[in-house]
């Protein structure tokens, strides 16, 4: 446990929020699963999708 935060717990109560949160996506249709899910996280951890697809 981190700071008293049970990870695993935290895990297993938002990995299904994350999943009914990409199949409700449309915005992305064409991209798949894993960068459906890349473009939701920086979404709501407002950060830019390119800081983390760009290798330079």
């Amino acid at each position: 446990m981190i700071m008293k935060v049970d990870l695993a717990a935290a895990v297993r109560r938002q990995v299904p929020i994350l999943i009914e949160k990409i199949s409700k996506t449309f915005d992305f249709i064409n991209d798949s699963s894993p960068f459906r899910l890349i473009r939701i996280l920086c979404r709501e951890f407002n950060e830019t999708v390119h800081h983390i697809l760009s290798n330079t």
